[in-house]
């Protein structure tokens, strides 16, 4: 229980740092970041696992791009859902999933 409320909020922390860097992601609050991180999980282990499923054929054929673009797909997806988080557009969402990956990846080393 303690890992995943350490995973929660260091997936909090990234979401506030890419909307900080990235003038085309808007997030409320730190309790806004919280909810999101948290429905971008849920996102990732329904809809997100599903179309990766799907897409796999096309994965390999485009050496993982079709991950991304799932990725971004699910942040538009929190994005339409929850008022607290907002992305401009699909350009966006693809920036902001790196970034988010990233961040998420440097502080996950750290903790």
């Amino acid at each position: 229980m303690i890992n995943f409320i350490i995973n929660l909020l260091i997936m909090a922390v990234s979401v506030m740092a890419g909307a900080y860097l990235l003038k085309g992601v808007d997030v409320k609050s730190f309790g806004g970041a919280v909810a999101t991180a948290f429905l971008l999980g849920i996102a990732n282990a329904t809809v997100g696992k599903f179309l990766n499923i799907v897409f796999t054929p096309v994965n390999w054929l485009t050496l993982g791009l079709a991950s991304w673009i799932i990725s971004a797909l699910m942040i538009l997806l929190v994005s339409y859902i929850y008022d607290g988080f907002k992305v401009k557009n699909f350009v966006w969402a693809m920036i902001f999933g790196l970034v988010l990956g990233l961040v998420n990846g440097f502080l996950s080393m750290l903790f």
